[in-house]
């Protein structure tokens, strides 16, 4: 009797720890809230409220604002959270300023990009000066190459490009044009035998999109783009007429037509 007595107390003391593990879980921390006009209430902290603005980093470090005008009440509370689920935060470097900055309105600026198509390639190098935000003035250097009509190019373009939206994210135009020297060597051309070589005018349209990071210095933009490149040939060409053959010299006139993807970096 004895032995089931004591049995019965040691499952009676392991439940009572097990209870009071499980309800100790809950502890107390005090978190900033602040309630939106006609809104919900987001716990998180307070980084701080400047020109107007309330900078908060919600639960999971997610910055955001809210104009100070449609926050109703910034206020402290203790709440019961769960330690697995803690509302921890990263350490905020002093000085650090964690808003999205627009990309500046004027200076000048160097674009490196590469435009990507069916068997075709055209990296090259920008560099302009922003008049605002939708007016940059530039000059391109780019080296093309196409594989299917066989053809390499050197372009030097001029153009402009500009935003459409004075954010820190914004779709924006382009269009440049210029002259493409032809540097297609004999090996590369497979029709004849290849006399004479001449570039043509080029042009480039396209519309993409662009994004700043670093406070603003640094901008990523990708975009689609049509590209058209002149170009001619003269080539000597055997045509047969049996028994014998004939020597035709023959012009070519041609023209490149690529829609490629645009990936550029500009700083």
């Amino acid at each position: 009797m004895r032995t089931k007595i004591h049995s019965h107390w040691w499952y009676v003391l392991v439940f009572h720890f097990l209870l009071i593990n499980t309800l100790g879980i809950a502890q107390t921390q005090n978190v900033d809230v602040i309630k939106i006009i006609n809104g919900p209430e987001i716990e998180g902290r307070l980084i701080e409220i400047k020109n107007d603005t309330v900078f908060f980093m919600a639960v999971g470090d997610v910055l955001v604002k809210y104009p100070l005008d449609k926050v109703e009440v910034i206020k402290k509370l203790p709440v019961q959270v769960d330690p697995a689920f803690e509302y921890t935060f990263k350490p905020i470097p002093e000085g650090r300023d964690l808003t999205r900055k627009n990309p500046p309105d004027s200076g000048y600026f160097i674009s490196i990009s590469v435009g990507l198509s069916f068997r075709a390639l055209n990296p090259g190098i920008a560099i302009g000066y922003r008049l605002n935000s939708a007016l940059q003035p530039h000059v391109k250097l780019s080296y093309a190459k196409y594989a299917e009509s066989p053809g390499t190019f050197i372009l030097t373009y001029a153009g402009i490009k500009g935003n459409f939206k004075k954010t820190w994210s914004s779709p924006y135009y382009l269009i440049r044009g210029g002259y493409g020297f032809n540097l297609t060597s004999e090996e590369e051309w497979t029709t004849g035998d290849l006399k004479e070589k001449k570039g043509g005018a080029g042009l480039e349209f396209g519309l993409g999109v662009n994004w700043s990071v670093r406070n603003g210095n640094y901008i990523w933009n990708i975009a689609l783009t049509q590209n058209i490149q002149r170009a001619q040939f003269i080539y000597d060409s055997n045509i047969w007429t049996w028994p014998t053959s004939t020597t035709v010299r023959i012009t070519e006139d041609h023209t490149y037509l690529r829609t490629m993807l645009r990936i550029g970096f500009e700083f």
